[in-house]
């Protein structure tokens, strides 16, 4: 997305940060920026719009030497008893919320025995076999080599995903109009 957008409009002034979902809610309301790529779901900013341009389904990741990890059919409540690696409820997103429903939906809460804001971080606490995670699909190419991804039978469908996040005053704005296309076209 960055790169079509740059080859697009090379006269734009594009500078980019990372931050969590409650920094670029606060940058977009605050004016500091002007568009931001979330995880979503996010939480409801009455003047903060968001788009979703790629939609994502939770699978299971567990360690490659984990019993479970060569059963093809698993459903989320097999793992009502693993520990579980989730990412870190404090930076705004909803997506700490939405693993908790849908382990709640399976019957059970986790037992949480590590918290993590980035993906990065998640993935190598379950490759070393600290636990499981529920993660978006997406997270798939991050792909430690002793991580096996797992679909999940009867999951209800989220709406996890990426997102676009603009004040709502700025909709008609031609640039964010043209940064959002450009993201829609890369996720396709």
């Amino acid at each position: 997305a960055i790169a079509h957008f740059r080859a697009h409009h090379p006269l734009v002034d594009l500078r980019l940060s990372e931050a969590g979902t409650n920094a670029i809610m606060g940058g977009l309301l605050d004016g500091l920026i002007d568009v931001g790529l979330v995880r979503h779901p996010t939480p409801n900013y009455p003047s903060v719009t968001t788009v979703i341009v790629q939609k994502n389904h939770y699978v299971a990741a567990l360690p490659d030497h984990h019993p479970k990890a060569r059963k093809l059919n698993l459903r989320l409540a097999d793992l009502r008893d693993e520990p579980f690696i989730m990412p870190s409820p404090v930076d705004g997103s909803a997506t700490y919320m939405s693993m908790m429903h849908a382990c709640s939906h399976a019957g059970f809460v986790p037992n949480i025995v590590q918290e993590a804001s980035q993906a990065q971080t998640i993935m190598a606490l379950v490759e070393s076999g600290l636990g499981v995670a529920l993660v978006p699909d997406v997270w798939q190419h991050l792909a430690p080599r002793a991580v096996v991804y797992r679909e999940l039978l009867g999951m209800p469908r989220s709406k996890l995903g990426l997102a676009v996040a603009y004040r709502k005053e700025e909709e008609k704005a031609v640039l964010l109009r043209a940064f959002r296309r450009s993201v829609e076209a890369s996720a396709g």
